[in-house]
């Protein structure tokens, strides 16, 4: 029961989140929208628009983006009462640090889940038409391990400021790794193959093989690294997570 009363607090503290809001409710379909206008005239082929292009370089970025979330709903200076009153009562930090992250996971996924089914269902983006479903498996994996990474740099720095910095230097690497900037092979062939052995890489290379070649091939076992590391990110936080840290 202490269980669901944290939750339910912590969905509380993220739904009255103003940034957390726009962020979920506003960037994805307005930054798709957004750039798939501007550069539509770049993209004249029949096969990929530049609605298609963005809508799924956008979504993977802001995917990325999640890992600054999770450091905001461990440590906003907002928060700091209501973890005064956790750290006394009868409640593990397991379930504390649980509740915060599996209710960060659930406001994202249900927030992507309806920006991706409006874009795709009215034809604005290809997600993979029936294999949209694998690309929403990517996608949240990939969700998955950014809010846990969110997490165990939280956990293991402990100042919101530091951890925000952090954050978000690691997040924007994870995107030029990935090619969302630039293509990484411009860099020369071993920059192009250290990209291409890192899960972000990976992900998104096989999102559009999935879109556009209906290839399925080594899913699993992408999906099986992202985890693998979403697992350690979750002892990191595990082992370093104290709610008195956060007072």
């Amino acid at each position: 029961m202490n269980f669901f009363i944290l939750m339910k607090q912590d969905f509380r503290n993220i739904l009255s989140n103003p940034s957390i809001m726009m962020f979920c409710l506003v960037y994805p379909t307005a930054l798709v929208l957004l750039f798939g206008f501007l550069f539509s005239d770049m993209y004249q082929s029949d096969i990929v628009t530049s609605y298609d292009f963005y809508g799924i370089t956008m979504i993977f970025y802001l995917v990325l983006q999640s890992a600054t979330i999770t450091p905001t709903v461990f440590m906003e200076e907002r928060n700091k009462k209501g973890n005064l009153r956790i750290a006394y009562a009868p409640v593990s930090r397991i379930q504390i640090y649980m509740s915060k992250i599996i209710t960060t996971i659930t406001v994202l996924t249900v927030s992507f889940l309806i920006h991706t089914l409006f874009l795709g269902l009215t034809g604005i983006v290809n997600f993979g038409k029936e294999n949209t479903i694998w690309v929403m498996g990517l996608l949240f994996s990939l969700m998955l391990f950014m809010t846990t990474l969110g997490g165990a740099i939280c956990s293991l720095i402990k100042s919101e400021d530091l951890t925000n910095k952090i954050v978000g230097i690691t997040v924007n690497c994870f995107a030029v790794v990935s090619g969302l900037f630039f293509p990484v092979e411009t860099l020369g062939r071993f920059a192009g193959n250290v990209a291409n052995a890192t899960p972000v890489k990976m992900t998104l290379n096989k999102i559009f093989e999935i879109i556009y070649d209906n290839s399925l091939l080594g899913y699993g076992w992408i999906v099986g690294i992202i985890l693998a590391f979403s697992i350690a990110f979750l002892l990191i936080i595990h082992k370093n997570y104290h709610i008195e840290d956060y007072i």
